[in-house]
Protein backbone atom coordinates (compact mmCIF):
# COMPACT_ATOMS: atom_id res chain seq x y z
CA UNK A 1 0.00 0.00 0.00
CA UNK A 2 1.57 3.34 -0.98
CA UNK A 3 2.05 6.46 1.43
CA UNK A 4 0.21 9.93 0.81
CA UNK A 5 2.66 12.37 -0.56
CA UNK A 6 3.85 14.47 2.31
CA UNK A 7 2.34 17.66 0.09
CA UNK A 8 -1.53 16.42 0.06
CA UNK A 9 -1.20 15.47 4.38
CA UNK A 10 -0.34 19.67 4.49
CA UNK A 11 -2.87 20.25 2.59
CA UNK A 12 -5.57 18.54 4.78
CA UNK A 13 -4.76 19.48 7.81
CA UNK A 14 -4.65 23.12 6.38
CA UNK A 15 -8.28 22.82 5.38
CA UNK A 16 -8.53 21.39 8.54
CA UNK A 17 -7.29 24.77 10.07
CA UNK A 18 -9.72 26.73 7.81
CA UNK A 19 -12.96 24.96 8.75
CA UNK A 20 -12.50 25.36 12.32
CA UNK A 21 -11.79 29.08 11.73
CA UNK A 22 -14.53 29.49 9.90
CA UNK A 23 -16.54 27.84 12.52
CA UNK A 24 -15.51 29.80 15.08
CA UNK A 25 -16.33 33.10 13.21
CA UNK A 26 -19.24 32.12 12.40
CA UNK A 27 -19.77 31.19 16.05
CA UNK A 28 -18.84 34.56 17.64
CA UNK A 29 -21.10 36.17 14.58
CA UNK A 30 -24.13 34.35 15.59
CA UNK A 31 -23.47 35.35 18.92
CA UNK A 32 -22.73 38.90 18.20
CA UNK A 33 -26.05 38.74 16.46
CA UNK A 34 -27.76 37.19 19.30
CA UNK A 35 -26.31 39.60 21.72
CA UNK A 36 -26.93 42.78 19.45
CA UNK A 37 -30.67 41.18 19.31
CA UNK A 38 -31.06 40.77 23.24
CA UNK A 39 -29.83 44.34 23.35
CA UNK A 40 -31.74 46.12 20.99
CA UNK A 41 -34.79 45.05 23.12
CA UNK A 42 -34.36 46.80 26.63
CA UNK A 43 -34.14 50.23 27.42
CA UNK A 44 -30.40 51.90 28.31
CA UNK A 45 -29.34 54.80 29.40
CA UNK A 46 -32.44 57.29 28.48
CA UNK A 47 -31.80 59.53 30.89
CA UNK A 48 -28.60 60.19 30.16
CA UNK A 49 -28.97 60.66 26.66
CA UNK A 50 -31.81 63.08 27.74
CA UNK A 51 -29.86 65.02 29.77
CA UNK A 52 -27.54 65.22 27.06
CA UNK A 53 -29.47 66.21 24.82
CA UNK A 54 -30.98 68.85 27.14
CA UNK A 55 -27.34 70.31 28.04
CA UNK A 56 -26.76 70.75 24.80
CA UNK A 57 -29.90 72.75 23.50
CA UNK A 58 -29.16 74.60 26.82
CA UNK A 59 -25.49 75.43 25.85
CA UNK A 60 -25.82 76.55 22.07
CA UNK A 61 -29.81 78.12 22.46
CA UNK A 62 -30.44 78.65 25.79
CA UNK A 63 -33.53 77.33 25.64
CA UNK A 64 -34.86 74.77 28.46
CA UNK A 65 -35.58 71.06 26.73
CA UNK A 66 -38.02 68.73 29.23
CA UNK A 67 -38.62 65.23 28.53
CA UNK A 68 -40.92 63.02 30.65
CA UNK A 69 -39.48 59.75 29.58
CA UNK A 70 -36.89 58.06 27.74
CA UNK A 71 -36.87 54.75 25.92
CA UNK A 72 -34.59 53.03 23.60
CA UNK A 73 -30.94 52.25 23.06
CA UNK A 74 -27.86 52.59 20.91
CA UNK A 75 -29.22 49.74 18.84
CA UNK A 76 -32.58 50.82 18.15
CA UNK A 77 -31.99 54.56 18.62
CA UNK A 78 -34.39 56.67 21.58
CA UNK A 79 -37.83 57.64 21.70
CA UNK A 80 -38.72 61.26 23.35
CA UNK A 81 -41.87 61.14 25.04
CA UNK A 82 -43.82 64.05 25.90
CA UNK A 83 -41.33 66.82 25.41
CA UNK A 84 -41.52 70.46 25.59
CA UNK A 85 -39.37 73.41 24.63
CA UNK A 86 -39.58 76.54 26.32
CA UNK A 87 -37.46 79.49 26.52
CA UNK A 88 -36.97 81.79 30.01
CA UNK A 89 -38.39 85.55 29.57
CA UNK A 90 -39.05 88.05 32.08
CA UNK A 91 -38.55 85.79 35.01
CA UNK A 92 -41.55 83.32 33.32
CA UNK A 93 -41.07 80.12 30.84
CA UNK A 94 -42.53 80.33 27.10
CA UNK A 95 -43.05 77.66 25.11
CA UNK A 96 -42.00 77.61 21.88
CA UNK A 97 -43.51 73.88 21.38
CA UNK A 98 -44.33 70.97 22.70
CA UNK A 99 -44.68 67.43 20.63
CA UNK A 100 -45.54 63.64 21.71
CA UNK A 101 -42.83 62.18 20.29
CA UNK A 102 -38.93 62.37 19.14
CA UNK A 103 -37.47 59.40 18.05
CA UNK A 104 -33.58 59.43 16.44
CA UNK A 105 -31.99 56.46 15.21
CA UNK A 106 -28.09 56.33 14.28
CA UNK A 107 -26.60 55.36 10.59
CA UNK A 108 -24.04 52.61 11.67
CA UNK A 109 -21.94 52.79 8.64
CA UNK A 110 -21.25 56.79 9.09
CA UNK A 111 -20.22 55.22 12.34
CA UNK A 112 -17.68 53.27 10.25
CA UNK A 113 -16.54 56.64 8.58
CA UNK A 114 -16.29 57.90 11.73
CA UNK A 115 -18.81 60.46 10.96
CA UNK A 116 -21.43 59.99 13.22
CA UNK A 117 -25.05 61.30 11.48
CA UNK A 118 -28.66 60.32 12.41
CA UNK A 119 -30.66 57.65 9.58
CA UNK A 120 -33.67 59.09 10.75
CA UNK A 121 -35.26 62.30 13.07
CA UNK A 122 -39.30 62.01 13.39
CA UNK A 123 -41.54 63.83 15.10
CA UNK A 124 -44.99 63.35 15.92
CA UNK A 125 -47.47 65.07 17.79
CA UNK A 126 -46.22 68.33 17.77
CA UNK A 127 -48.19 71.85 18.60
CA UNK A 128 -46.94 74.87 18.07
CA UNK A 129 -47.92 78.16 18.16
CA UNK A 130 -45.92 79.85 14.87
CA UNK A 131 -46.39 83.16 15.46
CA UNK A 132 -45.09 82.94 19.36
CA UNK A 133 -42.21 80.62 18.31
CA UNK A 134 -40.78 83.23 15.48
CA UNK A 135 -40.99 86.02 18.14
CA UNK A 136 -38.87 84.08 21.00
CA UNK A 137 -36.83 82.39 18.22
CA UNK A 138 -35.49 85.69 16.80
CA UNK A 139 -34.57 86.79 20.52
CA UNK A 140 -32.50 83.75 21.12
CA UNK A 141 -28.65 85.21 20.90
CA UNK A 142 -27.18 81.56 19.80
CA UNK A 143 -23.65 80.25 20.66
CA UNK A 144 -20.80 80.20 18.03
CA UNK A 145 -20.54 76.76 17.07
CA UNK A 146 -17.01 77.27 15.71
CA UNK A 147 -17.85 75.56 12.40
CA UNK A 148 -18.61 76.10 8.55
CA UNK A 149 -21.06 74.96 6.24
CA UNK A 150 -21.69 70.98 5.96
CA UNK A 151 -22.92 67.70 5.32
CA UNK A 152 -26.26 67.99 7.48
CA UNK A 153 -26.14 64.84 9.54
CA UNK A 154 -29.40 63.37 9.30
CA UNK A 155 -30.86 60.96 6.34
CA UNK A 156 -34.21 61.25 7.04
CA UNK A 157 -36.31 64.19 8.51
CA UNK A 158 -39.89 63.14 9.19
CA UNK A 159 -42.83 65.17 10.71
CA UNK A 160 -46.65 63.74 10.78
CA UNK A 161 -49.84 63.93 12.86
CA UNK A 162 -49.47 67.79 13.84
CA UNK A 163 -50.51 71.47 14.21
CA UNK A 164 -49.36 75.19 13.83
CA UNK A 165 -51.41 77.82 14.81
CA UNK A 166 -50.82 81.71 13.76
CA UNK A 167 -53.01 84.65 12.86
CA UNK A 168 -53.75 83.42 9.61
CA UNK A 169 -55.05 80.16 10.35
CA UNK A 170 -53.97 76.57 11.41
CA UNK A 171 -51.64 73.98 9.24
CA UNK A 172 -52.79 70.67 10.14
CA UNK A 173 -49.67 68.33 9.00
CA UNK A 174 -50.37 64.93 7.92
CA UNK A 175 -47.10 63.65 7.19
CA UNK A 176 -43.62 65.48 5.81
CA UNK A 177 -40.74 63.40 4.86
CA UNK A 178 -37.45 64.87 4.15
CA UNK A 179 -34.72 62.45 2.37
CA UNK A 180 -30.75 64.21 2.42
CA UNK A 181 -28.24 62.87 0.43
CA UNK A 182 -25.29 65.24 0.63
CA UNK A 183 -26.56 68.83 -0.70
CA UNK A 184 -29.66 66.66 -2.32
CA UNK A 185 -33.36 67.17 -0.44
CA UNK A 186 -36.17 65.02 -1.54
CA UNK A 187 -39.24 66.29 -0.12
CA UNK A 188 -42.64 64.50 0.13
CA UNK A 189 -45.89 66.31 2.32
CA UNK A 190 -49.84 66.35 3.19
CA UNK A 191 -51.86 68.32 4.88
CA UNK A 192 -53.84 71.21 5.24
CA UNK A 193 -53.91 74.80 5.54
CA UNK A 194 -57.34 76.18 7.04
CA UNK A 195 -58.66 73.03 6.20
CA UNK A 196 -57.85 73.00 2.07
CA UNK A 197 -55.86 70.35 1.18
CA UNK A 198 -51.99 70.69 -0.08
CA UNK A 199 -50.27 67.78 -0.65
CA UNK A 200 -46.70 67.75 -3.16
CA UNK A 201 -43.40 66.94 -4.16
CA UNK A 202 -40.01 69.24 -3.95
CA UNK A 203 -36.38 67.85 -4.91
CA UNK A 204 -33.83 70.83 -4.05
CA UNK A 205 -29.82 70.93 -4.44
CA UNK A 206 -28.86 73.06 -1.29
CA UNK A 207 -25.57 74.76 -1.43
CA UNK A 208 -24.61 77.14 0.92
CA UNK A 209 -27.29 79.94 1.28
CA UNK A 210 -28.23 78.94 -2.18
CA UNK A 211 -30.53 76.52 -3.07
CA UNK A 212 -31.54 74.83 -6.76
CA UNK A 213 -35.00 73.70 -6.75
CA UNK A 214 -35.09 71.32 -9.89
CA UNK A 215 -38.99 70.38 -9.02
CA UNK A 216 -41.93 71.67 -7.41
CA UNK A 217 -45.27 69.94 -7.27
CA UNK A 218 -48.02 71.17 -5.21
CA UNK A 219 -51.45 70.57 -5.50
CA UNK A 220 -53.62 72.83 -3.47
CA UNK A 221 -57.03 71.61 -3.13
CA UNK A 222 -58.01 71.55 -6.98
CA UNK A 223 -55.30 73.27 -8.22
CA UNK A 224 -51.73 72.19 -9.12
CA UNK A 225 -48.90 73.94 -9.22
CA UNK A 226 -45.39 73.28 -10.88
CA UNK A 227 -42.52 75.25 -10.45
CA UNK A 228 -38.45 75.09 -10.68
CA UNK A 229 -36.02 78.09 -10.42
CA UNK A 230 -33.03 79.30 -7.85
CA UNK A 231 -33.19 80.99 -4.36
CA UNK A 232 -29.98 82.91 -2.54
CA UNK A 233 -29.49 84.70 0.39
CA UNK A 234 -28.48 87.78 -0.02
CA UNK A 235 -26.07 87.90 2.48
CA UNK A 236 -22.83 90.28 3.52
CA UNK A 237 -22.31 88.83 6.97
CA UNK A 238 -19.07 88.48 8.50
CA UNK A 239 -19.17 84.68 8.21
CA UNK A 240 -19.38 84.48 4.40
CA UNK A 241 -16.80 83.99 2.94
CA UNK A 242 -17.73 85.17 -0.69
CA UNK A 243 -19.93 88.26 0.19
CA UNK A 244 -22.43 89.14 -2.72
CA UNK A 245 -22.02 92.81 -3.37
CA UNK A 246 -25.12 94.49 -2.61
CA UNK A 247 -26.27 92.07 -0.30
CA UNK A 248 -28.98 93.12 2.26
CA UNK A 249 -30.43 89.58 3.88
CA UNK A 250 -33.59 89.93 1.53
CA UNK A 251 -34.04 86.53 -0.73
CA UNK A 252 -33.47 86.82 -4.24
CA UNK A 253 -35.41 84.58 -6.78
CA UNK A 254 -35.06 83.17 -10.14
CA UNK A 255 -38.38 81.15 -10.62
CA UNK A 256 -40.50 79.69 -13.53
CA UNK A 257 -43.72 78.09 -13.12
CA UNK A 258 -47.45 77.23 -13.85
CA UNK A 259 -50.71 77.12 -11.98
CA UNK A 260 -53.69 74.76 -13.42
CA UNK A 261 -57.12 74.79 -12.55
CA UNK A 262 -56.81 77.01 -9.73
CA UNK A 263 -60.32 76.96 -7.53
CA UNK A 264 -60.41 80.97 -6.43
CA UNK A 265 -62.88 80.32 -3.86
CA UNK A 266 -60.37 77.75 -1.99
CA UNK A 267 -57.44 80.44 -1.58
CA UNK A 268 -59.66 82.65 0.10
CA UNK A 269 -58.93 80.13 2.65
CA UNK A 270 -55.61 81.98 2.77
CA UNK A 271 -56.98 85.14 4.15
CA UNK A 272 -59.70 84.36 6.04
CA UNK A 273 -59.43 87.99 7.16
CA UNK A 274 -59.29 89.83 4.10
CA UNK A 275 -61.58 87.78 1.87
CA UNK A 276 -64.66 86.03 1.94
CA UNK A 277 -65.33 82.84 -0.48
CA UNK A 278 -69.22 83.85 -1.09
CA UNK A 279 -67.45 86.26 -3.31
CA UNK A 280 -65.19 84.12 -5.73
CA UNK A 281 -66.19 81.36 -7.76
CA UNK A 282 -64.58 79.70 -10.49
CA UNK A 283 -60.97 78.77 -12.09
CA UNK A 284 -57.90 80.04 -12.93
CA UNK A 285 -54.96 79.25 -14.63
CA UNK A 286 -51.23 81.51 -14.46
CA UNK A 287 -48.23 81.11 -15.84
CA UNK A 288 -45.56 83.63 -14.12
CA UNK A 289 -41.82 84.26 -13.88
CA UNK A 290 -40.58 85.51 -10.36
CA UNK A 291 -37.32 87.57 -10.42
CA UNK A 292 -35.24 89.46 -7.74
CA UNK A 293 -35.05 90.36 -3.82
CA UNK A 294 -36.94 92.93 -1.97
CA UNK A 295 -37.98 95.64 -3.70
CA UNK A 296 -36.32 95.03 -6.74
CA UNK A 297 -38.81 91.94 -7.06
CA UNK A 298 -40.13 91.71 -10.58
CA UNK A 299 -43.17 89.09 -11.29
CA UNK A 300 -44.92 88.73 -14.46
CA UNK A 301 -47.99 86.22 -15.08
CA UNK A 302 -50.56 85.20 -17.66
CA UNK A 303 -53.74 84.87 -16.35
CA UNK A 304 -56.81 83.15 -17.58
CA UNK A 305 -59.91 83.15 -15.31
CA UNK A 306 -63.44 81.43 -15.95
CA UNK A 307 -66.41 81.24 -13.09
CA UNK A 308 -69.12 83.72 -12.08
CA UNK A 309 -67.89 86.07 -10.01
CA UNK A 310 -64.32 87.68 -8.73
CA UNK A 311 -63.73 90.18 -5.94
CA UNK A 312 -67.87 89.87 -5.48
CA UNK A 313 -68.23 91.62 -8.68
CA UNK A 314 -70.38 89.13 -11.56
CA UNK A 315 -67.57 88.32 -14.15
CA UNK A 316 -67.97 85.41 -16.53
CA UNK A 317 -64.05 85.39 -18.01
CA UNK A 318 -60.81 87.09 -17.58
CA UNK A 319 -58.04 87.33 -19.51
CA UNK A 320 -54.81 89.37 -18.99
CA UNK A 321 -50.98 89.79 -18.86
CA UNK A 322 -49.87 90.86 -15.20
CA UNK A 323 -46.85 92.91 -14.18
CA UNK A 324 -45.58 93.59 -10.32
CA UNK A 325 -42.56 95.97 -9.98
CA UNK A 326 -41.38 98.47 -7.79
CA UNK A 327 -44.86 98.08 -5.31
CA UNK A 328 -46.64 98.69 -8.59
CA UNK A 329 -49.27 96.07 -10.23
CA UNK A 330 -50.27 96.54 -13.88
CA UNK A 331 -52.96 94.49 -15.85
CA UNK A 332 -52.30 94.76 -20.09
CA UNK A 333 -54.64 93.34 -22.43
CA UNK A 334 -57.38 92.78 -20.54
CA UNK A 335 -60.20 91.06 -21.90
CA UNK A 336 -63.11 90.32 -19.84
CA UNK A 337 -67.11 89.65 -19.34
CA UNK A 338 -68.91 90.85 -16.78
CA UNK A 339 -72.60 90.98 -16.70
CA UNK A 340 -73.26 89.92 -20.14
CA UNK A 341 -70.72 93.01 -21.34
CA UNK A 342 -67.52 92.84 -23.10
CA UNK A 343 -64.61 94.84 -22.16
CA UNK A 344 -61.01 95.45 -23.31
CA UNK A 345 -58.54 97.75 -22.16
CA UNK A 346 -56.01 98.40 -19.48
CA UNK A 347 -55.60 98.70 -15.91
CA UNK A 348 -52.76 99.38 -12.63
CA UNK A 349 -52.85 100.50 -9.18
CA UNK A 350 -49.42 101.65 -7.29
CA UNK A 351 -49.12 101.59 -3.52
CA UNK A 352 -46.07 102.80 -2.77
CA UNK A 353 -44.83 103.19 0.73
CA UNK A 354 -45.47 107.36 2.22
CA UNK A 355 -47.89 107.96 -0.83
CA UNK A 356 -51.57 107.62 -1.71
CA UNK A 357 -52.54 104.77 -3.70
CA UNK A 358 -53.39 105.10 -7.09
CA UNK A 359 -55.19 103.98 -10.02
CA UNK A 360 -55.20 103.70 -13.60
CA UNK A 361 -58.00 102.48 -15.90
CA UNK A 362 -58.62 102.64 -19.59
CA UNK A 363 -61.77 100.31 -20.52
CA UNK A 364 -63.97 100.30 -23.42
CA UNK A 365 -66.90 98.21 -24.39
CA UNK A 366 -70.27 98.24 -26.45
CA UNK A 367 -73.49 95.82 -26.72
CA UNK A 368 -73.80 96.25 -22.97
CA UNK A 369 -77.26 94.63 -22.23
CA UNK A 370 -79.21 97.14 -19.68
CA UNK A 371 -81.08 93.86 -18.28
CA UNK A 372 -77.68 92.27 -17.05
CA UNK A 373 -77.74 95.14 -14.92
CA UNK A 374 -81.24 94.89 -13.84
CA UNK A 375 -80.28 91.83 -12.53
CA UNK A 376 -77.13 93.62 -9.98
CA UNK A 377 -79.35 96.73 -8.87
CA UNK A 378 -83.04 95.60 -8.80
CA UNK A 379 -84.65 99.09 -7.46
CA UNK A 380 -83.82 100.34 -11.44
CA UNK A 381 -87.39 98.41 -11.90
CA UNK A 382 -87.94 97.64 -15.42
CA UNK A 383 -85.09 97.93 -17.49
CA UNK A 384 -84.26 97.18 -21.11
CA UNK A 385 -82.34 98.14 -24.37
CA UNK A 386 -78.31 98.40 -24.14
CA UNK A 387 -75.58 100.48 -24.01
CA UNK A 388 -73.83 100.81 -27.44
CA UNK A 389 -70.66 101.79 -26.29
CA UNK A 390 -68.97 103.04 -23.14
CA UNK A 391 -65.35 104.05 -22.17
CA UNK A 392 -64.19 104.63 -19.07
CA UNK A 393 -60.42 106.87 -18.47
CA UNK A 394 -59.78 107.29 -14.93
CA UNK A 395 -56.30 108.17 -13.30
CA UNK A 396 -54.83 109.47 -10.29
CA UNK A 397 -54.90 108.92 -6.61
CA UNK A 398 -57.96 107.15 -5.25
CA UNK A 399 -59.23 110.55 -3.33
CA UNK A 400 -58.89 112.97 -6.33
CA UNK A 401 -59.40 111.52 -9.67
CA UNK A 402 -59.56 112.70 -12.75
CA UNK A 403 -60.85 111.76 -16.03
CA UNK A 404 -64.13 110.90 -17.79
CA UNK A 405 -66.43 108.26 -18.31
CA UNK A 406 -68.65 108.14 -21.45
CA UNK A 407 -71.42 106.40 -22.84
CA UNK A 408 -74.31 105.91 -25.42
CA UNK A 409 -77.56 104.51 -25.54
CA UNK A 410 -79.85 104.70 -28.72
CA UNK A 411 -82.98 102.86 -27.18
CA UNK A 412 -83.26 101.64 -23.38
CA UNK A 413 -85.95 101.72 -20.54
CA UNK A 414 -84.74 102.85 -17.21
CA UNK A 415 -87.08 103.10 -14.51
CA UNK A 416 -90.06 102.24 -16.74
CA UNK A 417 -89.25 105.02 -18.23
CA UNK A 418 -88.45 104.64 -21.99
CA UNK A 419 -85.06 106.76 -23.11
CA UNK A 420 -84.02 107.05 -26.77
CA UNK A 421 -80.76 108.77 -27.79
CA UNK A 422 -78.88 108.73 -24.49
CA UNK A 423 -75.62 110.37 -24.61
CA UNK A 424 -73.46 111.06 -21.60
CA UNK A 425 -70.46 112.04 -20.42
CA UNK A 426 -69.28 111.94 -16.48
CA UNK A 427 -65.58 114.04 -15.68
CA UNK A 428 -63.88 113.54 -12.62
CA UNK A 429 -61.36 116.38 -11.59
CA UNK A 430 -59.10 115.90 -8.77
CA UNK A 431 -62.35 116.13 -5.96
CA UNK A 432 -65.16 113.92 -4.96
CA UNK A 433 -67.37 116.01 -7.13
CA UNK A 434 -67.86 114.63 -10.55
CA UNK A 435 -70.03 116.91 -13.24
CA UNK A 436 -72.21 115.02 -15.54
CA UNK A 437 -73.80 116.49 -19.18
CA UNK A 438 -75.93 114.39 -21.26
CA UNK A 439 -78.74 114.92 -23.36
CA UNK A 440 -81.93 112.68 -24.42
CA UNK A 441 -84.84 111.98 -25.23
CA UNK A 442 -87.50 110.97 -22.46
CA UNK A 443 -90.92 110.08 -23.46
CA UNK A 444 -90.30 111.19 -26.57
CA UNK A 445 -89.52 114.80 -24.97
CA UNK A 446 -85.71 116.30 -25.44
CA UNK A 447 -83.88 116.82 -22.66
CA UNK A 448 -80.80 117.96 -21.06
CA UNK A 449 -78.88 116.31 -18.25
CA UNK A 450 -77.00 118.27 -16.08
CA UNK A 451 -75.39 118.13 -12.34
CA UNK A 452 -72.92 116.73 -10.18
CA UNK A 453 -72.28 113.50 -8.63
CA UNK A 454 -70.77 113.71 -5.49
CA UNK A 455 -68.67 111.17 -2.99
CA UNK A 456 -67.53 108.86 -5.69
CA UNK A 457 -65.89 106.71 -3.37
CA UNK A 458 -68.16 106.01 -1.01
CA UNK A 459 -72.09 106.26 -2.31
CA UNK A 460 -72.92 108.39 -4.86
CA UNK A 461 -75.40 111.47 -4.53
CA UNK A 462 -77.20 112.77 -8.08
CA UNK A 463 -78.27 116.14 -8.20
CA UNK A 464 -79.75 116.63 -11.73
CA UNK A 465 -80.87 120.17 -12.70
Amino acid sequence: MSKRPRSSRSFSRSLGKSKIFAYVLLALLGALIVGVGIVSTVDIAGDVVAGMVAKAVKEKTGMLLTVRSTRGNPVRGYTFNNMALTTPRDGAERSLFEAQTLSARINFMSLLRGAPKLSLLAVGGMNMDLDRFIDEFSKIEFADSGGGEGEIPIDCVRLHDSQFTSQWGTVDVSGIDVLIEGSLMSTTFAGTVNNVPVKGALDADIRGSAASVNRMEVRVGEGLLNAAGNVRLNSNSDSNPNPNPGGDGTVALDFQGSIRGLNVSEITAFWPDALSSRDYAGNADVDFTIEGAGSNLLVEATLDFKGSQLGGYPLSNLSAQLRYANMRLSAENVKATALGIPIEGSAAMAMRTGETPSIMIKLHGGDAPLSELAKLYPALGKTDGKVEAFTVNVHGPVNALSGAIELSAPKAVLLNKRIENLAMQVKLAQSDTATVNGKLALEGAQAQVQGTITKILSGANLNLT
